[in-house]
């Protein structure tokens, strides 16, 4: 089933109407918004033009809608900016409340729209679509100048989407839905309840092109693609069946001739078949097992009142224990699958687990993909692409690492280093690594989490004892342990390019305890080896300390000197996976690592094999030949320590040529500051100084393997630096002028005044956190958890480096204060306590 949302501008317009008939054909369309119409001609009329069956009007008559005779269609609820309506279908599972919205231009005309659609949502988990032209943008990022004179609108919608508990549906196509040919916004959306979530398939929203109208048409298709079979996954609430523990210890304890690493690999294998026959036929289905838990509790307590005995009594206490039992597993099961880490024990939670769920499957949706300029939107054809980019990006050219000159780096590990990094492991330690890990972290390929070695540690330790005793007297990783599960992680709204994706590697549990035992003595050493502009992953810096530096010096942007000075923001592309092994190899060996260190790294990095996780599905299964797992706990470590040729490289050349520093007017002298791959360069703004700091990062790009992205790197400029000059500084290094403020490690570097629109994203991004979550789910015990949770990970940051206008944090406590008082359904707020009580230090 598909349909078309599409603020038109006037539907008597004959090359409209022609567009509106070839859209209904193309796509075979089973209802069709029309936003706008202005046209005196009776919608009826239009409705047989079109060749729908039935349409309906707004009291304003400016949303029509029509519909075939394949869908049931009841108005709800009759406004002058929506309609309200109930649509159901054979061609759908249930029935659904859909809102198409044409809001009014003026934001108190819209603060109204607000308060009306809040009132209507929905009750329990029906399914809820909000779609049309908000006029209203969500973000920055929606608007083509980035800027906005009056955020308060922008607020009051981003409010509107956090009370209501909708959730972007995403898009596919343009970012932007209308234009007047100077300004490019997205006024138009689909907004979705969490509820949709649980669904077995997806909702498809694509921007279809500009024709006739300047608002783009949203196609809107029921079904997307549908889930693929999910894989195997230890689940936590296996452990409270009574019959887990000695289910895992006859299995484990089975004859194996294997050893070490191969014995365990096996015992894992032969484990995780067994539980998947176990689950299918002694747990069961989990969903299934509450339902009979109640009906027995409600067959006992009936039992009971007609016949009161001790028998039946206790009969009747058995079935409340096993069904709090079954209720705990249920929830144990969704907290699983939500991954929330910030929520302790507590009241029963398993709907906000369950709605968490449902959120996060809205937003990981990806229905296309851009390849070379051929549009995918093929399941099959988008994961052959994503398993070709990721292969090429980690099999790609090969460096000659001799050519590294490595002479300035000094030998500063000691033989005490050494013989601590490379020594066997006791049985307490290897235990401490894997209590140490968050046993809610997402299992590697083989599906065995933290959570399993935790809780069944009596029966498994000895074996991953042995295992890791081997492992460090120099065996060899097998495949199936080395094997790695790569995530896409979007890094923009809509992403539809491979590069707009964070891959990140899920590693094997078993072998996650090796790496971490390893990364946990590096942490103790590598402080005296990284230069002091690098504060990423270096116990004792801060990445506060980078961004106060940051500031300092932007301050001194503008202090006159010959040459003037100027800032150069690198962007490294994919910096993680362009690292050469040899290169970092060579690093090391400078830095005075011994050769059994570096064996132990080289196993670890070069073994990995990699599948693709695109649309819930893996996909390919092929060797790296370069680069570090972002997920691997050794990772961040082996990556600064490759990133020293960059930062002792840039101090040597800065000491080779003093003029080319960064004037501050006293004797501070800082070439650059670096948090692992993102890099600040200070410099002198001279052709000259541009040029051999140009040179410098094409030496260390041809040496390293690693790559700058031009067009995403840019350059700030002192105020005495000429146009024609920045001009020349653009096309010797081919970065764009930046836009102030400087955005900094998520901060916005600003000098001068701060105004209230320089924190725009900020609230922006708050507002959005907390975007989704149905209120219903949650106690205002639990919505204090989630507002402490957000602001722990948000704003706190940015508060200890800058500090915003007054204004800013009355519209941060306000959005807080929203959150936490909001009603439920129809019930008024009330406000039990003083806000400036429940803001006391516990």
């Amino acid at each position: 089933m598909s349909g078309i949302i599409w603020n038109v501008r006037g539907f008597g317009n004959l090359a409209t109407q022609r567009r509106a008939l070839f859209l209904r054909r193309h796509h075979h369309l089973s209802f069709l918004a029309v936003l706008e119409p202005m046209v005196d001609l009776d919608c009826r009329y239009m409705a047989r033009r079109m060749g729908f069956e039935e349409v309906v009007s707004n009291k304003s008559g400016k949303v029509w809608f029509f519909w075939d005779s394949n869908i049931a269609c009841r108005v709800l609820f009759d406004h002058d900016q929506f309609l309200h309506l109930e649509l159901s279908s054979q061609l759908f599972p249930s029935s659904m409340i859909v809102t198409v919205v044409y809001a009014k231009c003026t934001r108190l005309e819209r603060c109204l729209l607000w308060e009306s659609l809040e009132e209507l949502r929905p009750e329990g988990d029906r399914l809820w679509l909000v779609g049309g032209d908000f006029n209203v943008i969500s973000s920055m990022e929606e608007h083509s100048a980035g800027v906005l004179a009056r955020p308060g609108a922008m607020e009051d919608f981003n409010n509107f989407i956090m009370l209501a508990g909708l959730v972007d549906a995403g898009f596919v196509g343009d970012r932007y839905t209308w234009t007047n040919n100077r300004v490019w916004k997205r006024l138009d959306r689909v907004l979705l309840s969490p509820s949709w979530g649980s669904l077995d398939f997806t909702v498809r929203v694509e921007h279809l092109s500009r024709a006739a109208s300047d608002h783009c048409p949203l196609l809107l298709e029921f079904p997307g693609f549908q889930k693929p079979r999910a894989s195997f996954r230890f689940q936590r609430m296996w452990v409270r069946h009574r019959d887990f523990m000695q289910t895992v210890r006859l299995n484990w304890c089975l004859p194996s001739v294997a050893q070490g690493l191969q014995r365990l690999q096996m015992k894992l294998r032969r484990l995780k078949e067994h539980l998947k026959w176990w689950n299918m036929e002694v747990f069961g289905n989990i969903h299934d097992r509450v339902l009979q838990a109640e009906e027995s509790m409600a067959a006992a307590e009936q039992a009971y009142d007609r016949d009161p005995t001790e028998q039946s009594r206790t009969h009747r206490s058995e079935c409340q224990a096993h069904l709090f039992r079954v209720l705990d597993m249920e929830e144990d099961f969704w907290k699983q699958r939500a991954a929330v880490r910030w929520m302790g024990e507590g009241e029963r939670n398993t709907k906000f687990f369950h709605s968490t769920v449902q959120k996060k499957r809205s937003a990981s949706r990806l229905f296309r993909v851009w390849e070379e300029g051929q549009c995918l939107d093929q399941p099959e054809r988008i994961r052959e692409s994503g398993v070709r980019y990721f292969q090429e990006l980690l099999t790609g050219e090969i460096v000659d690492s001799t050519v590294v000159d490595t002479e300035l780096i000094p030998s500063l590990v000691s033989t005490e280093d050494n013989l601590m990094l490379e020594g066997l492991p006791s049985a307490e330690e290897v235990k401490q690594v894997v209590w140490g890990m968050c046993q809610d972290s997402a299992a590697g390929p083989d599906g065995f989490s933290v959570a399993f070695y935790r809780a069944c540690w009596e029966t498994v330790g000895e074996d991953v004892l042995q295992a890791v005793l081997e492992f460090f007297r120099g065996a060899e990783l097998p495949r199936g342990m080395a094997s790695t599960t790569i995530v896409l992680i979007p890094k923009v709204d809509s992403a539809q390019r491979w590069q707009d994706f964070r891959p990140i590697s899920l590693c094997n549990v078993s072998y996650k305890i090796i790496s971490k035992l390893m990364a946990q003595r590096m942490a103790s050493m590598i402080g005296k080896v990284i230069s002091p502009a690098q504060s990423g992953f270096v116990p004792g810096r801060l990445i506060s300390d980078n961004i106060l530096m940051a500031q300092e010096l932007d301050h001194k942007l503008n202090y006159h000197i010959r040459g003037g000075n100027l800032i150069l923001k690198l962007d490294m592309a994919k910096a993680y996976d362009r690292v050469q092994w040899g290169v970092l190899f060579r690093v090391m060996a400078a830095f005075g690592f011994s050769e059994s260190v570096i064996a132990f790294i080289r196993r670890c990095v070069t073994s990995s094999w990699f599948s693709v996780l695109v649309i819930g599905q893996l996909s390919g299964f092929f060797r790296s030949q370069r680069g570090l797992r972002q997920g691997d706990p050794i990772s961040p470590f082996l990556f600064i320590l490759a990133a020293e040729l960059f930062s002792r490289g840039i101090e040597a050349l800065f000491a080779a040529y003093p003029g080319m520093a960064y004037a501050t007017g006293c004797e501070m002298r800082v070439s650059h500051l670096a948090y692992t791959d993102d890099v600040v360069i200070f410099l002198n703004g001279s052709l000259d100084c541009v040029r051999r700091g140009k040179g410098f990062l094409d030496r260390y790009e041809a040496q390293t393997g690693q790559a700058i992205n031009a067009g995403k790197s840019s350059f700030f400029p002192s105020r005495c630096i000429s146009d024609r000059r920045r001009q020349q500084i653009a096309a010797i290094t081919g970065f764009g002028l930046g836009e102030r403020p400087m955005l900094y490690l998520g901060v916005p570097i600003i000098s001068g005044n701060k105004r209230t629109v320089h924190f725009a994203p900020l609230l922006a991004k708050i507002q959005r956190k907390f975007q989704g979550w149905n209120l219903s789910r949650l106690s205002h015990g639990g919505r204090l958890m989630l507002i402490q949770s957000v602001l722990s990970s948000l704003p706190v940051y940015l508060l200890q480096v800058t500090q915003p206008p007054l204004e800013v944090l009355k519209k941060l406590e306000g959005v807080v204060a929203s959150f936490f008082w909001s009603s439920v359904g129809h019930d008024r707020k009330v406000h039990w306590v003083a806000w400036k009580d429940i803001c006391r230090p516990k």
